[in-house]
């Protein structure tokens, strides 16, 4: 699935609005260390390293929003790095971002950064900062915050754009059952199903995600055109 400006705009607003979602549903609670598992796309353990000094804390914990959040937001993450211009404490954005996922390891937004860092093509910025692969973060989250629906959702979008369709339809599927109110996995499920010219299934799947108020509408086109749409 390729972004446009509009669709990366959706797109992240879909990452706040979820956010907001879960904060309010979350109640607060020691959490665990969040450990590096799973392994990479070249079926490589994941290791990395943890952040002594801040956290883990859970970016759908509202305490931590309210409380963690703004000095990892204001030295770290910062709209500069968000957008890959440049770093705060190195000259790529790399090593900025891999402080924001070891103090935030589900921090949404640094997730999508991380993802786009990798679709960029700077590879040569992960390597520098001596950071695991990118899936490595998202397998990460996972186990540290298994209700955040976000997270496989920005996963399975990671793996399509590697070619991984498979993988990622089944990260797709989870972030549905985990975030049923969230348009955004339903209208994924329906591109994988539409690309694979089962039109049934992709119908089945877009009329959800269009009866969460998904606001794009090319899939409900496409399906018309083929007669699907009904």
């Amino acid at each position: 699935m390729k972004f446009s400006r509009i669709s990366k705009s959706i797109f992240l607003m879909s990452v706040v609005i979820s956010t907001q979602a879960l904060s309010e549903n979350y109640e607060f609670s020691t959490l665990p260390p969040a450990e590096w598992v799973g392994s990479t796309l070249k079926e490589r353990p994941c290791h990395g390293s943890i952040n002594p000094y801040y956290g883990p804390y859970d970016y759908t914990d509202p305490y931590a929003h309210e409380h963690k959040l703004e000095v990892v937001e204001i030295f770290h993450f910062t709209p500069k790095v968000e957008t890959l211009s440049g770093g705060e404490s190195s000259a790529s954005p790399a090593g900025d971002i891999d402080y924001t996922l070891l103090s935030f390891p589900n921090h949404h937004r640094a997730l999508y950064s991380l993802m786009r860092l990798k679709m960029t093509g700077h590879d040569d910025w992960i390597r520098e900062a001596k950071m695991p692969a990118p899936e490595c973060y998202f397998q990460r989250a996972m186990q540290f915050a298994p209700d955040d629906h976000v997270v496989p959702l920005v996963f399975g979008v990671y793996l399509q754009q590697l070619g991984y369709t498979e993988k990622a339809l089944d990260y797709f599927k989870r972030a549905a059952k985990l975030g049923p109110s969230d348009p955004e996995p339903p209208y994924n499920i329906g591109l994988y199903y539409f690309k694979k010219k089962n039109y049934k299934k992709s119908y089945e799947y877009a009329k959800k995600a269009y009866a969460l108020d998904y606001p794009l509408p090319n899939l409900k086109k496409k399906l018309a055109k083929l007669g699907y749409w009904k």
